[in-house]
């Protein structure tokens, strides 16, 4: 409800810890190897094709640690979060990408961005990142992608701090 918060979650071989803005919620023994899957790591998704448990929200500033973080760690992390209650960030204005579906090339359009630099990575579904371009002006951008094979991606831009994420198809 228009309010962020920063989860955490850590495992040091002996724990398993979940702490809510740098406050330890729960802690519960577990000793052992993580398990593994064969699936794609999701954030925000259950499963993928089942969008029944799928996160409602927005997921900003993820980020994985090779290491266990301290509780000290965590409360500095929270501490120093770059995002407050009092920074607006436009998350109506959405990433536009004309045609989709496509054949040939692109046109990118989000007008918030018009006049930003930014980055501009394409992805395979399976996360492989395919190919990225420093952009001069992400809000007017056109690109040809008549190389790709026909299928589904992720075209995400990243400028001004922010970034946006859309899912696109190449016909074939």
């Amino acid at each position: 409800t228009g309010k962020y918060h920063q989860v955490t979650a850590t495992y040091d071989g002996s724990y398993l810890a979940l702490y809510l803005d740098g406050e330890l919620e729960s802690a519960i023994p577990f000793t052992g190897k993580m398990r593994t899957t064969a699936l794609p790591l999701f954030f925000g998704q259950m499963w993928p094709d089942n969008a029944q448990y799928n996160f409602a929200g927005v997921l900003d500033e993820v980020r994985l640690y090779n290491y266990a973080l301290t509780p000290d760690k965590v409360k500095a992390l929270y501490l120093s979060n770059s995002t407050t209650a009092t920074q607006r960030i436009p998350l109506t204005e959405p990433l536009r990408v004309i045609p989709n579906p496509f054949s040939h090339s692109i046109q990118i359009e989000a007008s918030a961005w018009k006049n930003e630099q930014g980055i501009l990575q394409l992805f395979a579904t399976d996360g492989k990142k395919i190919k990225e371009w420093k952009l001069e002006s992400v809000g007017a951008s056109s690109l040809d992608l008549s190389y790709l094979p026909a299928g589904t991606y992720w075209l995400t831009v990243f400028a001004n701090g922010l970034s946006k994420a859309q899912l696109i198809v190449k016909l074939p």
